[in-house]
């Protein structure tokens, strides 16, 4: 039995992952996509985006080293997106060239003048965040009406703003908030211009998910039109910044079974994962994983029951699906879950328990 496996696993797609990219240069040609890499950093996925092309947002040192790790020549792929930035990892984007970045407020522009007084800045606004299921505004961005202000210390500071940027929350349902934000976008760029910055690049942020791409790019693309098409503004490049977009639909999780009790009239069952691992989604990103039992003739499919699932880990807590029906299930029952990408691998433990899923298979 030394050999048996009953270990998770993710299997990529990277065949999907190049379907995704390519939608994204169909559906929005005119904006330039900056993959957010924390959303899931396997090394196949950045290597691949980086070979059809793609850009990187990234938030850390470490996220930027990955980086730079695929080719020295790409510190004109990245945007250090994260408002606020460590010193020293300011100080790494310096000695790498790394020059475009975010800020939103007067104490990260005092830091960049300390420490990277020659970068290229986003300003970033708040805007609607209120029909996403993850909201930022509470943490980043300025109100618009500190715009002038803002300008008028980066000017004092003899810095370099080149652009604004907003982001919408994750899991944006609403269209129109992009909408909205890009016509903020061009009263910005008034703003801008009377305090004498030269506008180059908007960056309309993340929150995109598959389901409602190509909805949203439709008004994306209004808007553009809208709001930039005056010949004035053809100097301007777009970027966002897509993460849950471009890897949700090519990563699924395998799960087995690994024990079983009864209690009253429920099963309850343990697999080997959980919320400590990439089940970490559930409580992080608001999401809501459907479980899906592999086929097999010695389940009844016909008759259900009151089951709870557990992860792999000591705590009670751990608790993964609790009052749902299913056939009963035996140790050794192999379940999936596809659309796994976005935000589970990536922000999962691997202390706790000592569990973590560290297999991977590369589907071409």
């Amino acid at each position: 039995m030394s050999n048996y496996n009953d270990e998770p696993f993710f299997i990529i797609d990277l065949k999907e992952l190049e379907n995704t990219f390519n939608d994204w240069k169909n559906y929005l040609p005119k904006i330039k996509p900056y993959y957010a890499i924390k959303c899931n950093p396997h090394p196949s996925i950045l290597s691949h985006l980086y070979n059809l092309g793609c850009n990187f947002d990234c938030a850390s040192k470490n996220e930027i080293n990955l980086i730079l790790n695929l080719n020295n020549n790409n510190k004109n792929k990245i945007i250090f997106a994260h408002p606020c930035k460590y010193p020293s990892h300011l100080i790494f984007a310096k000695e790498n060239g790394i020059n475009l970045m975010t800020f939103d407020n007067e104490f990260e522009l005092l830091k960049i003048k300390n420490y990277y007084p020659n970068a290229s800045l986003l300003l970033r606004i708040a805007i609607d965040d209120s029909k996403s299921i993850c909201k930022f505004n509470k943490k980043f961005g300025c109100n618009f009406n500190d715009i002038p202000h803002l300008l008028q210390i980066a000017k004092n500071y003899n810095l370099n703003i080149i652009g604004f940027s907003f982001h919408s929350g994750s899991m944006c349902n609403c269209p129109y908030v992009y909408y909205d934000g890009l016509k903020l976008f061009k009263d910005a760029i008034d703003i801008a211009i009377l305090n004498n910055f030269n506008i180059n690049i908007l960056d309309i942020g993340g929150g995109f998910t598959k389901s409602n791409f190509k909805n949203t790019s439709i008004i994306i693309n209004k808007a553009i039109n809208d709001f930039f098409n005056d010949n004035k503004y053809n100097h301007i490049q777009f970027i966002a910044e897509p993460g849950r977009y471009m890897v949700e639909s090519c990563q699924s999780l395998y799960l087995t079974i690994i024990g079983k009790k009864k209690k009253d009239d429920t099963f309850i069952y343990y697999i080997n994962d959980g919320i400590y691992g990439s089940f970490n989604c559930i409580f992080f990103d608001n999401q809501n994983p459907e479980l899906i039992i592999v086929d097999n003739d010695n389940i009844d499919f016909n008759i259900k029951y009151n089951s709870i699932i557990f992860g792999n880990t000591c705590d009670s807590l751990d608790e993964i699906k609790s009052n749902i029906l299913l056939p009963e299930l035996n140790i050794n029952d192999k379940i999936y879950i596809k659309n796994f990408g976005a935000y589970t691998s990536s922000a999962s433990s691997d202390h706790f328990n000592g569990y973590k899923v560290n297999n991977f298979i590369i589907k071409n």
